[in-house]
């Protein structure tokens, strides 16, 4: 009988003994999810594993809360990050992984001061934290104290010679301080390192360029678009290089993808800035490079976005006034379709003076505005018309339809059942 209870004990034993192991694992797994997902830039799917592993697993929050903050990081969301940071660090104090993190993000707010602060709490409790020592460098250097940010560099360089990212920013710290050679033999240790290091190819194309060295620029940045097609940054310098060089054609392409690349990622006042290139390298041509449909189309209906879009072409480019791909229409059309009539008959009034021949295309009756020439309420696009058109059927089974005029360029409805225009 006591030998039975024995092996039942120690079978209850074994049990728990895996359970407990289980649930470790499960804890273990959960973070090299979060981590495998952030490292593919699936960041959505590390934030929810993060997030959720967090109200499972209460004794392993710090963790968790680092990773998502390196997740939210990596979307760009700092404010996110920065909250998901100090939780990780009001639950372990010690988390110098979070301080240094935290530091990074903050560098990426441009709040250098919190970034220095936080990297130096990370070192004070790592001192051979060597990724700490790099943050700390893009802090200094994003506030202009570029020999303190060598010095940070080289720090965490002695610590870890296989440091990649810190000999690159060595090389941009170096580059930013007029010190090309030394720059070009920093970024050319983090390729040695890393050979499929984009950025470093990239800081090292401008340095080569810097030096006028446009043939090495363009050749190395090259290779890191073949490295990574969508670094935009590499077409930024790539486009620099060919211009200096005289390859007018090649630059044009390079600023031209550089401002679709921009524009993809939301940023359609850096997107303008690269179109601009372009339109001050062949004015004439400007504005078959200037995407401005597509672009006030990827703002949406965010119009005060789109005007000023509109008006900053203006701004730099006023000889586009003249030149018949770009239709101050469009512009009036945005104020319109914001409700600000006196700007959008301002701006077609001032489209009429440019070209003689057109006229206002709308004007006022009881407080609508309707199209000067069809005398019919005029829609932004075909869409709306069509929607407009199926609720008068849903609504009151009035048949109407939408249908494109081409003499005054409105979308309109009519009960008509041919299509015209």
């Amino acid at each position: 009988m006591a030998k039975k209870i024995f092996f039942i004990l120690l079978y209850a034993v074994g049990v728990i003994i895996l359970m407990i192991a289980l649930k470790n694992r499960k804890k273990e797994r959960d973070l090299e999810l979060g981590v495998a997902y952030r490292g593919k830039e699936e960041y959505d799917e590390a934030i929810e594993i993060c997030s959720n592993a967090i109200q499972i697993d209460p004794s392993n929050k710090a963790a968790y809360y680092n990773n998502l903050g390196n997740a939210h990081n990596g979307k760009g969301e700092y404010n996110k990050a920065v909250e998901a940071y100090n939780k990780a660090i009001e639950i372990d104090p010690n988390h110098a992984v979070a301080y240094a993190n935290l530091g990074a993000t903050y560098t990426g707010k441009r709040e250098y001061d919190k970034a220095i602060d936080a990297c130096n709490e990370a070192i004070q409790l790592a001192p051979k934290y060597a990724l700490a020592y790099n943050n700390l460098s893009a802090a200094y250097r994003g506030k202009g104290e570029y020999d303190k940010a060598i010095d940070a560099c080289n720090r965490a360089i002695e610590i870890d010679h296989n440091h990649a990212l810190a000999y690159n920013n060595l090389g941009y710290a170096y580059r930013r301080k007029g010190e090309y050679d030394k720059a070009i033999d920093a970024c050319n240790e983090a390729i040695k390192i890393d050979p499929h290091y984009a950025v470093a190819y990239v800081n090292l194309g401008a340095a080569y360029g810097r030096k006028r060295e446009y043939g090495k620029a363009i050749e190395t940045c090259n290779k890191a678009i073949k490295i990574n097609p969508n670094y935009a940054n590499a077409y930024a310098v790539l486009g620099n290089a060919h211009q200096n060089a005289g390859n007018k054609d090649a630059a044009i392409q390079a600023y031209y993808i550089l401002g679709n690349a921009r524009e993809r990622n939301g940023d359609y006042s850096r997107a303008l800035d690269a179109y601009r290139k372009v339109v001050g390298i062949v004015p004439k041509y400007g504005t078959d490079y200037l995407d401005l449909d597509t672009l006030h189309k990827l703002i949406g209906d965010n119009y005060d976005s789109a005007i000023a879009a509109y008006n900053k072409v203006i701004e730099f480019a006023p000889h586009l006034k003249d030149d018949p791909y770009f239709d101050l229409l469009d512009l009036g059309n945005l104020h319109r379709i914001k409700g600000d009539y006196d700007e959008a008959f301002k701006t077609f009034d001032e489209r009429a003076k440019i070209w003689g021949g057109y006229t206002n295309p709308y004007k006022m009756e009881d407080g609508q505005v309707m199209c000067a020439q069809c005398n019919k309420s005029p829609y932004k696009d075909e869409a709306t018309a069509t929607q407009v058109a199926k609720n008068a059927i849903d609504s009151g089974g009035t048949y109407l339809r939408a249908y494109y005029e081409r003499s005054c360029g409105h979308w309109h409805t009519t009960s008509d059942p041919i299509v015209r225009g």
